[in-house]
């Protein structure tokens, strides 16, 4: 079976253009303004042919020339994973540049938001992405993450910055800010609208795993140790090679989906290291949506609503619209304590998109 070509159906409209992180000179996949994508493919002997995106799934039609081509199903503006089933065997998409996403390097599509411009690449002073690499002596192996590094960091070396802390979510890693999600980018042109102050962001991977010899624990659901790694060693190594300021009151953790478990566990037990917290379509205790009981969530971490306000400079929530069970339901059970126990928190809630990390 020889895939020969990967091209675009057209749907209700011909108005297609070239999707994002295309290979370079590839023509397809393409987008239309009613956000569907058209994919097909060339497999004149295939039985079945099937476009996966998430929990849904698309089956083609094949012609007499035995190019399966279909429109997909309406799609919410977000990114997507995707993959091609023929005959049973899941391919990636041979136009597309590959994504780490479902624990695995895949193909993946922008369909683009009304925001778009947040996120272009424009002619302002761009920020540096670094890959820094570094020994873990609580996981053993190297381990790896990224650093948006400001573009002052280098012209003054008096001047120190401040700092936040971001987590991906399920089955992702620490590529996906830069490359999917585009942090850069957005905090490239809000610095130079003067949106924003300069700061620097790591993005480390959210899992971490004891070690047994030369062998990670991945089935003791040992995934606290994150905890210790930020605090022991990504929080200093962060100070000292990228002149932040080693203080609390500059410095903000973060998480996406099931990001905000380590993120909110991690400042239950080191509040003197962060003074803000950003949760992002989730929370602490995700998946569970039940109301929250606050005798045995995060150790009575939102019992006293005054003591969170002092401890505090900001609790940011942020949500999507069109939210996949369980996130809308995670999310509100967590309001629902907040504003029981009188804890102020901002909200930012995104009209027309999914679950999707520009929010």
């Amino acid at each position: 079976m020889v895939i020969l070509c990967y091209i675009v159906s057209y749907g209700r409209s011909d108005n297609f253009e070239l999707a994002a992180a295309n290979r370079h000179g590839k023509q397809y996949p393409q987008e239309n303004a009613e956000v569907q994508l058209g994919a097909g493919i060339a497999v004149p002997e295939a039985q079945k042919l099937q476009l996966k995106m998430g929990r849904e799934q698309c089956d083609k039609v094949k012609n007499d020339n035995g190019l399966w081509i279909k429109s997909s199903f309406p799609l919410d503006k977000s990114f997507y994973s995707y993959q091609l089933n023929i005959d049973g065997v899941t391919v990636k998409g041979p136009g597309k540049l590959f994504f780490y996403g479902s624990c695995r390097w895949g193909t993946g599509i922008e369909i683009p938001a009304r925001d778009q411009d947040l996120f272009a690449l424009k002619e302002v002073s761009q920020n540096l992405v670094r890959e820094n690499i570094y020994f873990s002596k609580l996981t053993n192996p190297r381990k790896s993450c990224f650093v948006h590094i400001t573009h002052g960091n280098q012209k003054n070396i008096k001047i120190l910055y401040p700092v936040l802390y971001l987590y991906h979510g399920s089955l992702e890693d620490e590529t996906g800010r830069s490359r999917l999600r585009h942090a850069n980018l957005i905090l490239d042109n809000l610095s130079a609208a003067r949106k924003s102050i300069l700061m620097n962001i790591l993005k480390d991977n959210s899992y971490a795993y004891k070690h047994h010899g030369n062998i990670a624990d991945y089935k003791s659901s040992s995934r606290a140790i994150i905890n210790l790694v930020v605090i022991n060693e990504t929080v200093p190594m962060i100070d000292d090679k990228f002149r932040t300021y080693a203080n609390r009151e500059h410095s903000v953790i973060a998480g996406h989906s099931i990001g905000p478990r380590p993120t909110m566990r991690f400042i239950k037990n080191n509040l003197f290291k962060c003074s803000s917290l950003d949760v992002y379509s989730g929370r602490s205790n995700h998946p569970d949506t039940d109301f929250i009981n606050n005798t045995n969530f995060l150790e009575r971490m939102l019992s006293d609503g005054a003591t969170i306000k002092k401890q505090f400079h900001l609790l940011f929530l942020g949500l999507d619209t069109n939210e996949l069970s369980p996130f809308a339901g995670s999310v509100g059970a967590f309001r629902n304590i907040s504003d029981k126990k009188g804890i102020q928190y901002m909200l930012y809630q995104l009209s027309v998109t999914s679950h999707e990390w520009l929010t």
